[in-house]
């Protein structure tokens, strides 16, 4: 008889496993709830997965105030945290509220509250019911919830200490920023005056050439600017007939001011110099001849004297009587040889440098020059930056003196250049008058920056923002501290001027300490490991008018601080004011006041100045080590287009993924929102209804 070997390999192997296998058979309910309960969240913008929170908060916008910047900002930790746990982020909405605004067509740029509710419609449909509606300072909400917790307080300590109460039952840990008084107005005046003369040289013309070939492939023609030479018109046209220019302006109510050319062309002007032993582009013009004649256009500073190029860029035409272009031997030649030659008339305008003596302090705003001189000779000014970058030029041939207002300055040197503008033969004396004024004093900027980037910091490490003044712990803030049980604080005392850490330590551990931005950059990033950056501006919000394209104003209590901490909050990303860092105030200012001039578009922006600054802008990233060797950095600016000028983002194709969410601060509260939730409540979407829709036509849209 054989026995049954209960020692095969078979028989060891289950006995190892058998224990474990009814364990698990035990243990596999508790794993599948478990599993069940744990949130899967989705991907999108954020810097890990989120879950989103059937709940809403709204911040009743008030432009003439801070109160709403402060708490929404205070409300950032409960809208969007960080759970270690899960490893997910739980968020909802952050919103500006705001009523309709009655007005006329031109103000409907000003009116969010149909964005606003756009994206309610969508938000409510992806949640199908709101849990909770949380309003702050807000009367009445349109919207339907299953709650409402209303908070109303001018009091911005006592509204962070409602939200972290509303919000936490407990709370080992706090980030408590430092908040003082904050007023836009008009601080330290500066005016100062330069006197100097100039001797005259001579205004050098050029004549360059080139044929037409019906290619883009450039054509380069090589010129030399001496020193001494600092202002540079070129123009580019050919022999031709333009014909009817005058009755295409009238047709097209002065929309087209060209006309078609004989013979027919397009080319386009570029010009380049040598820097730093690189060529760079220093800027281009791209007409098109039946919207402004045949002929380009270009004026710019001499960034460097020596070896210049000019290039035409031959855009392929199709080859019928009107104003003549050229001589009548210039166009006869032309016809005897088949050919279209493009002439690139340049002018080189002598000049002088003079450093100006007084240097612009932090957020220098309202800065006016003035240029006078005596004797039959015409002067115009250009003002260059430390980077050598032209932020400011007028050259008007037609005046008396030159006046130049420029909105705002950066905190650096700045050099004004006096230009020859004609043939003079006598020494010209001149005059220049500058000032200006500080926007906001540093250390209330500061107390905007501990709120700011105390929200950022809050929610990551899952813990309410706190408010405190420079000297004292209000009293609803120390109710809130003992409610929640806080044994530990983060402080956020940017420059370290408040008095109030010894108390803050007598109710607990302060855990860390910032007193510098750079600090909490690095912390943050360290924290997420992303690559992104949000940069934004505490400049107030610059408004405009539908079809004007221009600004029309500012508003002091309106900032975009609030949605861009919320922005940085969800990227994981360090959060940098472009006011707070000399090298960025410096390089922002050339895109405010070119966009504020040029936002309707009638010229293309220099080439040279978005190089200049772009260069700029990474030079302090890799500085403060927000620069990775080899990898490209995601971009988000959440400001006005003329709160930092649209170029702003177009500088930063090719090293940076860059995109803008602009509007007015209710706009971009939404548009964050909706860029944040977007894998939900694209859902919303009635193309997608599994069901199908109903189309008509003949509806009014």
């Amino acid at each position: 008889m054989k026995y049954l070997n209960i020692n095969t390999p078979f028989i060891t192997m289950l006995r190892k496993f058998l224990p474990l296998a009814i364990s698990i058979m035990f243990i596999f309910p508790v794993i599948a709830q478990e599993m069940e309960e744990l949130p899967s969240g989705f991907e999108g913008v954020s810097w890990t997965k989120v879950v989103p929170i059937k709940k809403a908060c709204f911040v009743r916008f008030d432009e003439n105030s801070l109160v709403d910047d402060f708490a929404y900002m205070a409300a950032i930790p409960a809208s969007v945290f960080y759970d270690e746990k899960t490893k997910r982020i739980y968020s909802y909405p952050l919103l500006f509220y705001d009523d309709y605004k009655k007005g006329n067509k031109e103000e409907l740029s000003l009116n969010a509250r149909q964005g606003l509710d756009y994206f309610m419609e969508d938000w409510l449909t992806y949640c199908k019911n709101l849990k909770e509606i949380e309003a702050i300072n807000v009367d009445k909400i349109p919207w339907k919830a299953e709650n409402y917790t209303y908070i109303k307080s001018n009091n911005i300590y006592e509204i962070s200490s409602q939200i972290a109460l509303h919000d936490w039952s407990y709370s080992d840990d706090a980030v408590i920023a430092v908040v003082g008084n904050v007023a836009y107005g008009s601080y330290n005046a500066t005016s100062g005056e330069l006197r100097g003369k100039i001797s005259p040289k001579e205004i050098k013309e050029i004549t360059l050439t080139g044929i037409k070939q019906d290619s883009i492939a450039p054509q380069y023609q090589d010129f030399y600017v001496p020193d001494g030479y600092k202002y540079i018109k070129a123009d580019l046209y050919w022999p031709c007939k333009s014909w009817l220019p005058n009755f295409m302006f009238i047709a097209t109510l002065g929309l087209l001011q060209g006309g078609l050319t004989i013979p027919s062309a397009d080319p386009d002007l570029q010009l380049y110099c040598y820097y730093e032993g690189e060529l760079m582009q220093v800027g281009s013009s791209e007409n098109w001849n039946i919207l402004v004649g045949p002929h380009e256009e270009l004026e710019t500073y001499v960034f460097n004297p020596g070896k210049w190029k000019a290039a035409i860029v031959d855009i392929p035409t199709k080859g019928i009587l009107g104003e003549r272009y050229g001589t009548i031997g210039q166009r006869l030649i032309d016809i005897a040889t088949g050919k279209v030659t493009y002439y690139i008339d340049i002018k080189l305008y002598p000049g002088e440098e003079v450093e100006l003596p007084s240097v612009p302090p932090f957020m220098a705003r309202n800065a006016k020059f003035e240029l006078s001189w005596k004797g039959d000779g015409k002067l115009g000014l250009i003002i260059v930056d430390e980077n050598n970058v032209a932020v400011g030029i007028a050259t008007a041939t037609n005046v008396s003196k030159q006046t130049l207002h420029m909105d705002q300055l950066g905190e650096g040197k700045y050099k004004a250049v006096i230009i020859q503008l004609n043939e003079t033969n006598s020494t010209i004396e001149y005059t220049l008058k500058y000032s200006w004024e500080c926007k906001l004093p540093k250390q209330q900027a500061n107390y905007l920056m501990n709120a700011a980037q105390g929200a950022v910091y809050a929610s990551l490490i899952n813990a309410p923002l706190l408010y405190v003044e420079p000297d004292k712990i209000p009293d609803c803030i120390k109710e809130a501290i003992k409610k929640l049980g806080i044994k530990n604080f983060y402080l956020f005392d940017i420059g370290a001027n408040s008095s109030v850490k010894d108390e803050i330590e007598g109710m607990g551990n302060i855990k860390k300490e910032y007193n510098d931005l750079i600090s909490i950059y690095k912390d943050i990033r360290n924290k997420t490991k992303e690559n992104d950056i949000v940069f934004t501006t505490i400049d107030p919000w610059t408004y405009w008018l539908v079809e004007k394209l221009k600004p029309e104003g500012e508003k002091d209590g309106a900032l975009y601080i609030g949605p861009a901490a919320y922005m940085a909050a969800h990227h994981g990303a360090p959060l940098i004011v472009v006011d707070m860092h000399s090298q960025l105030s410096k390089a922002v200012v050339w895109h405010n006041e070119w966009w504020k001039k040029h936002a309707v578009r009638d010229e293309e922006p220099n080439v040279a100045s978005m190089y200049l600054t772009g260069r700029e802008v990474y030079d302090f990233l890799g500085k403060v080590g927000l620069d990775k060797p080899g990898k490209e950095e995601s971009i988000i600016t959440v400001a006005g287009q003329f709160d930092i000028g649209t170029p702003w983002d177009r500088m930063f194709a090719g090293v940076a993924y860059a995109g803008r969410i602009m509007g007015t601060p209710v706009d971009t509260s939404y548009w964050v929102a909706r860029s944040i939730f977007y894998p939900a409540v694209i859902f919303a979407n009635p193309a997608l209804n599994k069901d199908g829709i109903y189309l008509i036509n003949g509806s009014k849209s």
